[in-house]
């Protein structure tokens, strides 16, 4: 038998590359046309508009001459792209347009190696269909880059749960630090990951 006729669509590679090209075409128009609405897109975009005319590349204002509460990474990362585009609202958007990619491409192999071809193609569209996703795919926020990093570090501690103990706290820290550090929204997250890092390691020790 090969399988049922759902089955077979599932599998057939044409299947796979028509979904992709949905999910790109999605994930590109859903924001169309694009504007700095009323999505608090217009704080990361003129920090990186600030490092590339002014040179503040470790501390930003706001729009409203306030000191700018985000990490700087999202407007490293979209500086370079501005290097390399010359065009803004390419480089504003790119960071989230391709930490998306990136997450459905890891949701693909990820459930391709535990569960087989159709679960993978099952998540991949699952992910790139969802409206929240689309919408965040070119929003100039930091959303996708924190979800990028969150799901990589989970994914790795997953598929490497038979290691040592230390491995594993020590992954938990770079969790912590990366999420805090590079993509999380206001420092007063910080205070939120340190607490749990910190039980994390009591709790370890005492079992």
């Amino acid at each position: 038998m090969e399988g049922s006729l759902a089955e077979r669509f599932l599998r057939d590679e044409h299947t796979f590359w028509l979904t992709a090209a949905w999910i790109c075409i999605l994930f590109l128009t859903t924001n169309l046309p694009w504007q700095l609405d009323d999505y608090d897109q217009a704080k990361p975009a003129f920090s990186s508009f600030e490092m590339v005319h002014e040179g503040h590349w470790l501390y930003q204002r706001t729009p409203l001459d306030l000191v700018a509460q985000k990490p700087p990474f999202f407007g490293w990362v979209s500086t370079i792209c501005y290097g390399v585009t010359r065009w803004w609202d390419i480089a504003w958007r790119l960071p989230s347009l391709i930490s998306a990619l990136a997450i459905s491409i890891l949701l693909l192999r990820a459930a391709s190696l535990a569960y087989g071809r159709t679960a993978g193609l099952i998540s991949f569209g699952a992910f790139g269909f969802n409206l929240l996703s689309a919408r965040l795919a070119t929003l100039v926020t930091t959303d996708m880059l924190l979800a990028l990093s969150i799901f990589n570090r989970l994914a790795y501690l997953a598929e490497n749960s038979q290691r040592q103990r230390l491995e594993l706290t020590r992954s938990m820290v770079v969790l912590w630090f990366v999420n805090h550090f590079t993509v999380y929204k206001r420092p007063d997250r910080v205070c939120f990951f340190a607490s749990g890092n910190r039980g994390f390691r009591l709790a370890e020790a005492l079992g």
